[in-house]
């Protein structure tokens, strides 16, 4: 499955710094309480106030949220922004089966 994030920097937030870096990224976290080292996949914002990234997401099997982490001038990363999180649809296949039978090429 191809999710989609986009974000967007709002300038009027009372944060650490007032401009996003080069080095901010985003992590997608499943399960949503998984702690900020814990992210399946993550991708730098390049600097950019707003944008989208695409990512392919496999065998989902539990709910996921996305996390916005700031450049703390080189000495560790702040979180910044927390998605809503999202739901998986449960009881769905994750994988498929192939079966030879006596109809097989």
């Amino acid at each position: 499955q191809t999710i989609t994030m986009s974000w967007e920097w709002l300038e009027d937030l009372d944060l650490n710094q007032t401009i996003p870096t080069y080095f901010d990224w985003i992590g997608i976290y499943s399960p949503p309480t998984s702690s900020h080292d814990e992210y399946l996949d993550k991708f730098d914002t390049d600097g950019l106030i707003q944008g989208s990234y695409q990512s392919v997401i496999s065998n989902m099997r539990d709910d996921y949220q996305l996390r916005y982490f700031s450049d703390n001038y080189g000495i560790d990363y702040q979180l910044q922004g927390i998605s809503n999180i999202a739901k998986v649809i449960p009881h769905q296949p994750l994988q498929g089966h192939i079966s030879l039978t006596k109809n097989s090429p």
